[in-house]
């Protein structure tokens, strides 16, 4: 009986874990989206409703975006969609750039063979049709490519790091893309950095990456400036 009792526990805590990460993967989604608008109030109550599980779940869900920067907790207000700035955007694209350049340096004298045919299926991935779904698709492609090359570099915590700015990265990116397509001059970059990876040309990599990175950067700053979508998205998951 006692073991029976302990594996029903086991399933019941899976099962728990499963449904949390089904609701942080849902309300992230939305938030990088831009469904979930800038500043939106969020409670506990409100996304067990909008995602259909209970309190205990939106709550760990919730808890998980406040670690990676995309909700903020308010005090006696539970917690809101953290805003979009352009002091934001200079600040994130600005640690990228001090970053990826060097960390991709160091990935091409590292770089492995063995991982060039994933590379170079993930550079190939656009969204020249504009569809959100296409949108999708290229960032999560994006964020491992960029993840792919980093760990070439052998610093995990460098890798950690990275990890976390490119999770910030994803929304300000989306509305980019949305607002300035430039599918076909990013898959370019993309080859570009693979082809001076392949040659292990460190110094290419980093100016590659440069390039790429300041491009990213001029897309959201022009998308930002240019167009108040942030502020009329209706908010649902």
């Amino acid at each position: 009986m006692r073991k029976t009792h302990s594996a029903t526990k086991v399933h019941d805590t899976e099962g728990a874990r499963s449904i949390a990460e089904k609701a942080y993967r849902r309300l992230r989604l939305a938030i990088v989206e831009c469904r979930l608008a800038p500043g939106q109030r969020l409670t506990e109550a409100s996304m067990a409703r909008e995602l259909q599980v209970g309190e205990t779940p939106a709550r760990e869900a919730l808890r998980q975006l406040v670690l990676e920067g995309l909700v903020r907790v308010t005090p006696r207000h539970g917690y809101t969609v953290a805003p979009i700035t352009l002091r934001d955007v200079h600040e994130l694209f600005e640690l990228r750039l001090m970053i990826e350049p060097a960390t991709v340096a160091m990935a091409a004298r590292n770089s492995q063979t063995d991982h060039q045919a994933r590379l170079e299926k993930l550079s190939q991935v656009g969204y020249a049709d504009g569809s959100q779904e296409a949108v999708r698709r290229f960032l999560r492609a994006n964020t491992e490519l960029h993840l792919c090359i980093a760990h070439f570099c052998g610093n995990h915590r460098i890798v950690k790091l990275l990890s976390q700015l490119l999770s910030e990265s994803e929304r300000l990116i989306n509305f980019g893309m949305l607002s300035h397509p430039q599918s076909e001059q990013t898959v370019g970059e993309h080859q570009r950095l693979l082809e001076a990876l392949r040659r292990r040309d460190a110094e290419a990599a980093s100016r590659v990456m440069e390039e790429h990175i300041k491009a990213a950067r001029q897309m959201v700053v022009e998308s930002f400036i240019t167009n108040t979508r942030l502020r009329e998205i209706p908010i649902g998951v």
